[in-house]
Protein backbone atom coordinates (compact mmCIF):
# COMPACT_ATOMS: atom_id res chain seq x y z
CA UNK A 1 0.00 0.00 0.00
CA UNK A 2 1.12 3.56 -1.09
CA UNK A 3 -0.33 6.26 1.44
CA UNK A 4 0.41 9.76 -0.13
CA UNK A 5 -1.04 12.20 2.88
CA UNK A 6 -0.84 14.97 1.07
CA UNK A 7 -1.52 17.59 4.40
CA UNK A 8 -4.68 19.22 5.18
CA UNK A 9 -7.04 16.13 5.19
CA UNK A 10 -5.90 15.18 1.31
CA UNK A 11 -5.15 11.68 1.34
CA UNK A 12 -4.24 9.52 -1.59
CA UNK A 13 -3.70 5.72 -1.43
CA UNK A 14 -2.97 3.13 -3.75
CA UNK A 15 -3.09 -0.61 -3.25
CA UNK A 16 -1.92 -3.38 -5.23
CA UNK A 17 -3.28 -6.88 -5.08
CA UNK A 18 -0.02 -9.24 -5.40
CA UNK A 19 -0.51 -12.80 -5.24
CA UNK A 20 2.15 -13.31 -2.16
CA UNK A 21 -0.23 -11.04 0.04
CA UNK A 22 -3.01 -14.76 -0.23
CA UNK A 23 -2.11 -16.41 2.58
CA UNK A 24 -1.13 -19.90 1.53
CA UNK A 25 -2.85 -22.98 1.49
CA UNK A 26 -5.77 -24.88 -1.16
CA UNK A 27 -8.69 -22.18 -0.60
CA UNK A 28 -6.50 -19.16 -1.46
CA UNK A 29 -4.61 -20.64 -4.38
CA UNK A 30 -7.46 -19.73 -7.04
CA UNK A 31 -6.95 -16.39 -5.59
CA UNK A 32 -2.72 -16.50 -6.21
CA UNK A 33 -3.54 -17.84 -9.55
CA UNK A 34 -5.89 -14.43 -10.05
CA UNK A 35 -3.81 -12.32 -8.99
CA UNK A 36 -0.79 -13.73 -11.13
CA UNK A 37 -3.20 -12.94 -14.37
CA UNK A 38 -4.61 -9.48 -13.38
CA UNK A 39 -2.69 -6.63 -11.64
CA UNK A 40 -5.67 -5.44 -9.07
CA UNK A 41 -5.46 -2.07 -7.87
CA UNK A 42 -7.49 -0.10 -5.51
CA UNK A 43 -7.27 3.44 -5.13
CA UNK A 44 -8.88 6.33 -2.76
CA UNK A 45 -8.75 9.89 -2.77
CA UNK A 46 -10.11 10.88 0.18
CA UNK A 47 -10.90 14.57 1.84
CA UNK A 48 -11.08 14.49 5.59
CA UNK A 49 -13.03 17.32 6.84
CA UNK A 50 -11.87 18.77 10.48
CA UNK A 51 -15.21 17.09 11.95
CA UNK A 52 -13.93 14.18 10.69
CA UNK A 53 -16.06 13.30 7.83
CA UNK A 54 -14.75 11.66 4.83
CA UNK A 55 -15.70 13.37 0.96
CA UNK A 56 -14.36 10.98 -1.88
CA UNK A 57 -13.42 12.01 -5.71
CA UNK A 58 -15.49 9.62 -8.10
CA UNK A 59 -13.02 7.53 -10.28
CA UNK A 60 -14.02 5.66 -13.23
CA UNK A 61 -10.67 5.29 -14.55
CA UNK A 62 -6.61 5.03 -13.54
CA UNK A 63 -3.59 3.95 -15.69
CA UNK A 64 -0.97 1.69 -15.00
CA UNK A 65 2.16 0.22 -16.56
CA UNK A 66 4.93 -2.27 -16.02
CA UNK A 67 8.75 -1.52 -15.27
CA UNK A 68 9.62 -0.57 -18.47
CA UNK A 69 6.45 2.02 -18.73
CA UNK A 70 4.59 -0.25 -21.42
CA UNK A 71 0.81 0.71 -20.31
CA UNK A 72 -1.17 -2.82 -19.17
CA UNK A 73 -4.60 -3.35 -20.97
CA UNK A 74 -7.19 -2.31 -18.25
CA UNK A 75 -10.25 -4.41 -17.90
CA UNK A 76 -13.94 -3.67 -17.64
CA UNK A 77 -16.88 -5.63 -16.20
CA UNK A 78 -17.81 -6.47 -19.49
CA UNK A 79 -14.76 -8.37 -20.72
CA UNK A 80 -13.23 -9.50 -17.35
CA UNK A 81 -13.78 -13.10 -16.09
CA UNK A 82 -16.35 -13.52 -14.01
CA UNK A 83 -13.92 -14.76 -11.71
CA UNK A 84 -11.87 -11.15 -11.30
CA UNK A 85 -15.70 -9.63 -10.74
CA UNK A 86 -16.28 -12.09 -7.98
CA UNK A 87 -12.84 -11.16 -6.55
CA UNK A 88 -13.12 -7.67 -6.97
CA UNK A 89 -17.15 -7.29 -5.34
CA UNK A 90 -15.47 -9.79 -2.48
CA UNK A 91 -12.61 -7.35 -1.89
CA UNK A 92 -14.59 -4.38 -2.02
CA UNK A 93 -16.93 -5.58 0.71
CA UNK A 94 -13.74 -6.70 2.92
CA UNK A 95 -12.50 -3.12 2.35
CA UNK A 96 -15.67 -1.05 3.36
CA UNK A 97 -16.27 -3.39 6.18
CA UNK A 98 -12.79 -3.32 7.70
CA UNK A 99 -11.64 0.12 6.97
CA UNK A 100 -15.23 2.03 7.68
CA UNK A 101 -15.66 5.18 5.67
CA UNK A 102 -12.05 5.16 3.92
CA UNK A 103 -12.93 1.51 2.95
CA UNK A 104 -15.80 2.54 1.09
CA UNK A 105 -14.44 5.46 -0.88
CA UNK A 106 -11.76 2.81 -2.98
CA UNK A 107 -12.41 1.94 -6.38
CA UNK A 108 -11.22 -1.23 -7.99
CA UNK A 109 -9.64 -2.19 -10.68
CA UNK A 110 -8.12 -4.66 -13.06
CA UNK A 111 -5.46 -4.76 -15.86
CA UNK A 112 -3.88 -7.86 -17.75
CA UNK A 113 -1.17 -8.32 -16.20
CA UNK A 114 1.44 -8.07 -19.23
CA UNK A 115 5.17 -8.58 -18.38
CA UNK A 116 4.29 -7.60 -14.41
CA UNK A 117 4.94 -10.13 -11.92
CA UNK A 118 5.10 -9.32 -8.26
CA UNK A 119 8.14 -11.94 -7.98
CA UNK A 120 10.18 -11.10 -10.68
CA UNK A 121 12.09 -8.19 -11.18
CA UNK A 122 10.66 -5.21 -12.44
CA UNK A 123 7.94 -2.86 -10.93
CA UNK A 124 4.19 -1.41 -11.69
CA UNK A 125 3.76 1.87 -12.15
CA UNK A 126 -0.03 3.73 -11.82
CA UNK A 127 -1.11 6.83 -12.88
CA UNK A 128 -3.63 8.58 -10.08
CA UNK A 129 -4.71 11.84 -9.19
CA UNK A 130 -2.03 13.54 -10.72
CA UNK A 131 0.85 11.36 -9.28
CA UNK A 132 3.10 8.43 -10.44
CA UNK A 133 2.80 6.03 -7.78
CA UNK A 134 5.40 3.13 -8.20
CA UNK A 135 6.13 -0.54 -7.29
CA UNK A 136 9.37 -2.40 -7.19
CA UNK A 137 9.34 -5.87 -7.36
CA UNK A 138 10.10 -8.69 -6.60
CA UNK A 139 7.40 -8.38 -3.55
CA UNK A 140 7.62 -8.66 -0.04
CA UNK A 141 6.77 -12.33 0.61
CA UNK A 142 8.00 -13.70 -2.82
CA UNK A 143 10.25 -17.16 -2.61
Amino acid sequence: MINDNRGHGDIVMVMWLAPPIAEKGPTTQVARDLLDKCVVIGVVHAHVANDGNFAFDQVTDIQAADGRDQPLNSLNVNTMPPSVVGVLAAVQSLFARSMGALGQGIHWFAFDSGSVNACTKGGLAVSFAGEKYTYDTPFPGCP
